[in-house]
């Protein structure tokens, strides 16, 4: 029998009342619904609450207990809805189970209530949860409801079922039939420690629209990337039986995958049951309230659970730990994926066997996105680190309409006023701290949807004089600035790199042949100092670029930082 003690207490206490008279009522009402009577009396005028009437003989319907209420004098409307809600019905709670990641067998109670001054049945009962779900006490149908009387029923979802649970458990009682929703996802640790390199991809989707003159119009079409990761393993004997026997009984389902390139660690013992974790930072890697997190020491001595909340240094479990860990160790964000349907693999001649597995990552509803850890420029990102490599491709590109009838003369004409600039960008970061700051503007750009700058790390322009203070030009070699590049308006910011690392960036405003050798160029601003030529390494300009890729994959070759990834960029016309 379910005990409802108490309940009109804390539904009426939801309600705003005002004055004293509304304040008896509240009591009132109270104790009626803990004596099972209505809680005021039927007739008009303007009864206080002694008096009341004597217990209805009958069945009482919830229509009388508004009449009544609607006459008491003092009485908030509210009231009357509370009683309106909650009289005369049969109460389920709860109406959703949204359980999450589903790690072991989870079990819960479900509350009906018959709130009715007549005694009911629950007549059917379905359920379409799937397998794995069920009540384990639901009694025979169809089960007296007594008025004023209920059940109390246990619900128990296991790991044995479909990889997603989307369904709904369904009474069927005489007055109308009640459904609770009930959502998760069953989730099997792939725990299993691989070789070096991990691969990450992050996969966005742009749409773009070209005009004519070569501006264009991007589009995001994701809310945020898929993500995969490859795994590779170099297994024998026992692990390798343990990893082929798991990818062949649940490679179609639902794998919880630890990101082992992010590790944060134990700062002291959590003991068994504790449900805070004290690690060393929690801020370089991606551990997600409701996410789920990893305690590894080793394949066979692990414990994954939900992650309540979370601090730069605290993580706060829903749940309590299931052994005792030392400190130091380590701490993985863990994010449920499928594998994709094509394992592939090799075996030795002796016991050794490699796998190469990729998973599709499940939860990536997570904006990580920064663009903090790099310079800006003109409000947006500007990526003044070296490329990681050399020797990497470039080219100009430009769109040509050709007019050509095959027997005579033919015509090219050129639709943009300007070529495009395509080369490789490439990065790498050698600790923690620059490996989360590559992962978050990678985040915050979209692939192709935003515009970047970046210098060409070339020696552009060779100043032969130098520059002085309070003046705002620039002698070059000439190299036809002003005959073929000062309307092309990606050619006009430039900045000057002076030996020390210092970066002084300029927009050119005008230029003029000086004479076979040299020209001169008028920036926007005066210089602030006196640079002579030795002071120069070099003048680059800077270009206006997005990617020109949504993916991007990312190797990370160790646990302490050490990443790289490359990509195509393009030059952005008129924006």
């Amino acid at each position: 029998m379910a005990n409802f003690s108490g309940t009109a207490d804390a539904l009426l206490g939801l309600t705003d009342f005002a004055g004293v008279g509304a304040d008896r009522a509240y009591n009132d009402a109270v104790t009626a619904s803990k004596a099972g009577v209505e809680a005021f009396p039927q007739g008009g005028g303007t009864a206080g609450p002694s008096a009341h009437a004597e217990a209805p003989s009958g069945p009482v319907t919830r229509n009388l207990i508004l009449m009544a209420s609607a006459n008491y004098v003092g009485c908030e409307p509210d009231l009357a809805s509370v009683g309106a809600e909650w009289y005369g019905e049969i109460h389920v709670i709860p109406r959703v189970f949204a359980l999450g990641n589903i790690l072991s067998t989870v079990t819960d109670s479900i509350e009906i209530f018959n709130a009715d001054f007549v005694d009911h049945t629950l007549d059917a009962f379905t359920n379409t949860a799937g397998a794995g779900t069920s009540i384990t006490n639901l009694p025979s149908l169809p089960a007296a409801l007594g008025s004023f009387g209920g059940l109390t029923l246990n619900f128990q979802v296991t790991t044995d079922g479909p990889p997603v649970i989307d369904g709904l458990l369904i009474f069927d009682f005489d007055l109308y039939t009640t459904p609770i929703v009930v959502t998760g996802i069953r989730v099997v640790m792939f725990q299993y420690i691989p070789e070096s390199p991990v691969g990450e991809s992050l996969q966005f989707l742009t749409e773009i629209y070209e005009s004519l003159d070569g501006s264009e119009q991007r589009v995001k079409l994701r809310k945020n990337p898929r993500s995969t990761m490859r795994l590779q393993f170099r297994v024998d004997g026992r692990t390798r039986a343990r990893i082929e026997t798991l990818l062949f009984g649940w490679q179609g389902r639902v794998f919880g995958v630890p990101s082992w390139w992010e590790p944060t660690y134990l700062t002291a013992e959590a003991s068994s049951a504790a449900t805070s974790l004290s690690v060393s930072d929690t801020t370089l890697s991606d551990f997600r309230v409701d996410g789920l997190v990893m305690i590894f020491t080793d394949e066979d001595n692990f414990d994954v659970q939900e992650i309540d909340s979370k601090t730069s240094t605290t993580i706060t479990l829903k749940s309590g730990l299931n052994a005792t860990f030392g400190a130091g160790t380590q701490i993985y964000p863990v994010r449920t994926a499928y594998a994709t349907d094509n394992v592939v693999g090799s075996r030795r001649p002796v016991k050794e066997a490699a796998l190469d597995v990729t998973f599709l990552v499940l939860d990536n509803d997570s904006d990580i996105g920064s663009t903090a850890g790099f310079s800006s420029y003109n409000s947006k990102v500007l990526f003044d680190d070296p490329n990681a490599l050399q020797e990497l491709p470039s080219s100009l590109t430009r769109r040509f309409y050709t007019q050509d009838g095959n027997t005579g003369t033919f015509l090219i004409e050129g639709a943009w006023d300007q070529h495009k600039w395509v080369a490789e960008k490439a990065f790498i970061a050698r600790t923690p701290e620059e490996r989360w700051a590559l992962i978050q503007v990678l985040h915050a750009l979209g692939g192709r949807l935003t515009s970047f700058y970046i210098p060409t790390f070339y020696d552009d322009l060779q100043p032969v004089a130098a520059l002085v203070i309070s003046t705002a030009t620039m002698t070059i070699a000439n190299i036809g600035y002003s005959t073929y590049i000062e309307a092309a308006s990606s050619r006009t910011k430039i900045r000057v790199v002076l030996t020390d690392g210092t970066a002084i960036e300029r927009t050119i405003l005008s230029s003029v042949e000086v004479d076979a050798d040299t020209e001169t160029l008028t920036m926007t601003e005066n210089w602030s100092a006196n640079y002579a030529l030795d002071d120069i390494a070099r003048v680059e300009y800077i270009m206006h670029v997005r990617f020109d890729t949504d993916t991007f994959r990312i190797q990370h070759d160790n646990q302490v930082g050490l990443t790289t990834v490359g990509a195509t960029i393009k030059e952005v016309l008129g924006e």
